[in-house]
């Protein structure tokens, strides 16, 4: 008597069935396979990428000038500040091309500026705003200190404003000269950042 045997893939007699090779799909189901990978590789590294933002930390000179004008995304800042004239520009430039600001550590002075003046600015739990009229390093007498000060305090009086800089915060920083104003929550609020 021969027993019939129904086994995965064979459908003969036990005697005469042998295993053979593993189950391969079709060349077209490959190839699908292989786009849908490829696809989702894609997807994933997209993701990657929107999530990280470019990062600016260090002072703010003609180096972060060339880093900030290459970028075109979301951007993470922290830094001890620096020119003011850089400050206002690089500013300028991501309000221009309306990229967002986190602020991520201590940001003082110019880097304060910068987020601020990107009229998109975020600042993360661990951020800080720290503000102070501009310092004036200028050789020559005391007539010559007492009118490069005005100049620059005029100058960043009126780029502040322009910003969205409420008078009274301008005025507190101008008070604090020298000395470092650092924005409590609702202050930061009042220059149009949005809190993490």
């Amino acid at each position: 008597m021969q027993v019939s045997v129904q086994a995965k893939g064979c459908r003969e007699r036990a005697a005469n069935c042998t295993r053979g090779p593993p189950h391969t799909p079709p060349q077209e189901d490959l190839t699908i396979t292989a786009k849908l990978h490829s696809a989702l590789v894609g997807v994933f590294a997209l993701v990657a990428n929107a999530a990280e933002a470019a990062s600016l930390s260090g002072p703010v000179d003609f180096e972060m000038v060339a880093k900030a004008s290459q970028i075109r995304e979301p951007v993470e800042i922290a830094s001890p500040g620096g020119n003011m004239i850089l400050s206002m520009a690089i500013a300028e430039m991501f309000k221009e091309r309306g990229i967002s600001v986190r602020v991520t550590g201590w940001c003082a002075s110019g880097c304060a500026m910068i987020a601020i003046g990107s009229g998109n600015c975020t600042v993360a739990r661990s951020g800080r705003l720290v503000l102070h009229a501009p310092y004036v390093t200028v050789g020559g007498n005391v007539t010559d200190l007492a009118r490069a000060r005005e100049q620059n305090r005029v100058q960043w009086q009126d780029w502040m404003q322009k910003a969205g800089v409420p008078s009274d915060l301008v005025e507190a920083t101008f008070q604090a000269f020298r000395q470092q104003y650092e924005l409590t929550p609702y202050a930061m609020k009042r220059v149009g950042c949005r809190l993490e």
